[in-house]
């Protein structure tokens, strides 16, 4: 059975919109430097959230989604920074949640926020 990578595959290029580009085939890269900013390891009363780490993510982002022929003329690049935060949740659920900024340099390219949950590795 075939699936549409695109269609599965949402958001691979941050600074454009979602669905901005589809084809049977896509390509992608991404280069980021991530920096710690502060290691609290620390609560909050009697809430169960426990704050591990503080860090941003400077990142740049290249892709393309096409059905013919590849044409390197066709890549788009995109660049941007996060904030984000590793967390432990209910004393064991392991999150990281982030909030970016990304900017999209090719045609229908935009300056766009986003956010993003997922558990921690």
């Amino acid at each position: 059975m075939l699936f549409d990578v695109v269609g599965t595959n949402h958001a691979v290029l941050r600074g454009y919109p979602d669905d901005a580009f589809v084809g049977r085939r896509f390509a992608d890269a991404n280069v980021e430097y991530r920096f710690p900013i502060a290691h609290p390891q620390r609560g909050y009363r009697l809430l169960p959230v426990f704050v591990r780490h503080l860090h941003g993510t400077l990142f740049a982002d290249a892709g393309n989604a096409w059905s013919g022929d590849f044409r390197w003329g066709d890549l788009k690049t995109a660049a941007g920074a996060a904030l984000g935060a590793d967390l432990t949740l209910g004393h064991a659920l392991p999150l990281t949640l982030s909030v970016g900024l990304a900017r999209g340099f090719a045609a229908r390219g935009q300056t766009r926020a986003y956010f993003r949950g997922g558990l921690a590795f």
